[in-house]
């Protein structure tokens, strides 16, 4: 399945803002399947390798500080993990990996 997204995150510092543009690929599997239906408790999903799970994230910066980015290739690998709140609900995550490619 191809992925096509845009997020907005903020450096670890929490000063800077960044926008993340990414398309990749991702074979459902049955475990990518459970964490998406909420089938499983918390901590339920894949890890790093599980699957094929890879994009090549554009990041842009309007810092000086994080500039660099503006000017780097990425390529990343992700993984799902299913978290369940004290209500009963669910949410679903999504973690990358990010590389540069030097």
């Amino acid at each position: 399945m191809g992925i096509n997204a845009r997020v907005s995150t903020i450096s670890e510092d929490g000063k800077e803002n960044m926008d993340l543009e990414y398309y990749g690929k991702i074979k459902i599997t049955q475990q990518i399947e459970d964490v998406i239906a909420a089938r499983g408790g918390t901590g339920a999903g894949t890890e790093w390798g599980d699957g094929y799970y890879f994009i090549t994230p554009r990041i842009h910066s309007r810092s000086e500080k994080w500039g660099w980015v503006n000017d780097s290739v990425f390529l990343a690998c992700g993984k799902l993990t299913l978290h369940r709140r004290d209500d009963g609900s669910s949410i679903s995550t999504v973690s990358y990996r990010i590389y540069k490619v030097e």
